[in-house]
């Protein structure tokens, strides 16, 4: 498993087929393919505003700190979620073993099963 992910879609880099595309903006009759406007642009924001440039950085980093925090619950989530299935599983196997009643273990092994399948139709 790749620890690179896209903070965007939340999924590890080079899952999908699909190039990304970056964002393109259309501020002020420009347009530039990346989040930051171009210096002569921020320039014209900083005599309008001043200070503002510091203001539009700040959101900047509290974006990227918000999709780290993102990306790290999704890990935890995956993890938990994998330690909860693998359980089942395995409770559903003792009960294979002891020979318990089998719509028990048919929901026990399902319900160890079916986490995994839903994530990777989410992932597509």
């Amino acid at each position: 498993m790749s620890d690179s992910f896209n903070p965007t879609n939340g999924k590890p880099e080079g899952a999908s087929s699909e190039k990304q595309q970056p964002a393109r903006s259309t501020a002020l009759g420009s347009d530039y393919t990346m989040r930051f406007p171009p210096a002569d642009e921020l320039a014209k924001y900083e005599e309008i505003s001043p200070g503002i440039a510091d203001r539009i950085l700040a959101v900047m980093k509290q974006e990227r700190e918000l999709d780290g925090q993102k990306i790290a619950l999704l890990r935890k989530r995956a993890g938990m979620t994998t330690a909860v299935s693998i359980s089942f599983v395995a409770v559903a196997g003792v009960g294979i073993w002891l020979e318990v009643f089998w719509p028990v273990v048919l929901v026990l092994g399902l319900g160890g099963i079916v986490p995994f399948i839903l994530r990777e139709i989410a992932k597509r």
